[in-house]
């Protein structure tokens, strides 16, 4: 659906950090591209947009679908796929893929999803 300028909308963004090891090129380019984003939904649509935590958006959802805690090979939470879990809960037929030849789905696209669940319904 295209949104009209005159539409009033709300925007989440998931809070990230640079991750250990990276470079500064890349995150300048991370943080200028976090900024762009910022810019155009508050000149464009004149909203601003909320950042939230990983773990607050994660928490709500995994409890709203009664998601069991999955670990990885390491001991740490697989949250990937505790959020593929609940996405596809929520939604059991959307390809979560990025386009038709991958055979996973995409992380950004079921963390979109996943936030949008979140904001959706906690308005």
């Amino acid at each position: 659906k295209a949104i009209s300028r005159n539409e009033e909308i709300e925007v989440l963004y998931e809070r990230v950090w640079g991750q250990v090891g990276s470079g500064t090129k890349q995150l300048y380019n991370f943080g200028l591209n976090n900024g762009y984003i910022q810019a155009l939904m508050n000149s464009h649509f004149r909203c601003e947009p909320k950042e939230i935590l990983p773990r607050t958006w994660q928490k709500w959802l995994f409890a709203k679908y009664d998601i069991d805690e999955q670990k990885k090979a390491d001991g740490k939470r697989n949250t990937k796929k505790m959020t593929l879990d609940a996405v596809l809960k929520a939604y059991p037929n959307l390809d979560l893929r990025q386009n038709a030849r991958c055979k996973k789905a995409h992380d950004g696209i079921v963390d979109s999803i996943g936030i949008g669940i979140y904001g959706r319904e906690n308005r």
